[in-house]
């Protein structure tokens, strides 16, 4: 099953491939539907989130 987000603003932008390859995999979101702010800063909260995410979609958790 294949999951392509297009995140508006995110053109050029230096880190969007990371960031396409992390919404596929369920690991980051946008802060709307379709609005992805890539200098916006992280919660300890938000980085612990993508983290454990992260280890249970690898089977790592």
């Amino acid at each position: 099953m294949a999951y392509d987000e297009n995140f508006a603003g995110m053109d050029n932008h230096w880190v969007q491939g990371d960031v396409k390859l992390m919404a596929a995999m369920h690991i980051a979101s946008g802060v709307a539907e379709t609005t992805f702010v890539p200098n916006a800063s992280v919660t300890r909260a938000e980085s612990v989130a993508m983290v454990k995410r992260f280890l249970t979609s690898t089977g790592r958790l």
